[in-house]
């Protein structure tokens, strides 16, 4: 997964829940997402739901694990961007993708393009997970 790679190059880490590098928050982030969405279609549909929470309820979920995916992201771009070894092109392209991540309401497939773009550049620099 993308994300946890990012996390783990970032930080030279294994799989480490402490620095963010669990594929199980951005699968959560998944999970939520998917979810708030359909039930969303179903209610404009106004076809019966099929979940029995608040559609409120489903958009904070989905908020609030989209916010750990990027809070998580962020860290780990920034901490790459203070590398030594960084050229001024690699520099930018993170600098990119960390304004990418300000975005509000951030779709999942412009996150998961920025998480690609960020994992690349990093391969690129020679990081690889622990």
């Amino acid at each position: 997964m993308s994300y946890e790679i990012l996390i783990r190059k970032a930080f030279n880490c294994g799989r480490d829940y402490s620095n963010g590098a669990d594929a199980d928050i951005y699968r959560k982030y998944e999970r939520n997402e998917r979810l708030y969405t359909t039930e969303k279609a179903l209610k404009d549909a106004k076809k019966p739901r099929a979940w029995n929470a608040s559609l409120e309820d489903l958009e904070y979920d989905t908020t609030s694990s989209q916010a750990a995916v990027i809070g998580n992201s962020r860290k780990a771009i920034l901490k790459v961007m203070n590398n030594q070894g960084i050229n001024h092109q690699q520099k930018n392209d993170l600098e990119e993708c960390l304004n990418g991540l300000d975005e509000h309401r951030l779709p999942k497939t412009k996150l998961d393009e920025i998480i690609k773009k960020a994992v690349d550049v990093m391969t690129e620099m020679g990081l690889y997970p622990a």
